[in-house]
């Protein structure tokens, strides 16, 4: 069986505002955003975020399952680390040349497990407080046949709107997902590698 990661086929797409790179698999998209922030002082590899984004799409997977999916590829589940990521991660979800128009729903690593109430991303521990929410969101809705509630966090379709934003949703809920592979990481898969 061939690894997923040599399905690759390869399709370049520039942007002006943002750096973009898009490879389409056979499983979905991968995608390169740069996302440049004020810098005073720094070095411009400190001002300048690079992630590669790797959109699951050959199956749904509960939030679990999801993470566990990404860890065992050396990637992480999808953290948003500022306001200008999340914007720029919008305007591609929102954007009328997204592929994957179909995909309603988009597993992150945010979750409120643990500390009812204040949403964290798993992967590295930060407050999700300054990102946007979708209206009334989160709610911490309760399924009505169990005590669960809603403590994971998605970029879901507003289906009155047509647009994408975050949603607190049961864990246990199947949807695709967004692993990501960040500069830093890439480099230190590189040096192990050699």
């Amino acid at each position: 069986m061939r690894s997923l990661v040599m399905q690759f086929r390869i399709v370049l797409i520039t942007c002006l505002v943002y750096s973009v790179c898009v490879q389409t698999q056979d499983i979905g998209q991968e995608i390169t955003l740069g996302i440049k922030h004020e810098c005073e002082g720094e070095s411009q590899e400190v001002c300048h975020t690079t992630k590669r984004y790797h959109f699951v799409t050959i199956f749904k997977a509960n939030f679990f399952k999801a993470h566990q999916y990404c860890q065992l590829h050396n990637l992480e589940l999808l953290t948003i680390d500022s306001k200008d990521e999340e914007i720029a991660f919008l305007n591609l979800l929102n954007s009328k040349d997204f592929i994957h128009k179909s995909a309603k729903d988009f597993w992150t690593s945010g979750t409120d497990l643990g500390n009812e109430g204040h949403f964290f991303f798993l992967s590295n521990g930060k407050s999700v407080d300054e990102l946007t929410w979708a209206h009334g969101e989160p709610n911490n809705a309760k399924k009505s046949d169990s005590n669960e509630t809603e403590n994971c966090m998605s970029f879901t379709m507003n289906e009155n709107l047509k647009f994408f934003r975050l949603f607190d949703r049961f864990c246990s809920m199947k949807f695709y997902f967004i692993c990501q592979e960040t500069r830093q990481r890439r480099r230190s898969n590189v040096a192990t590698s050699n």
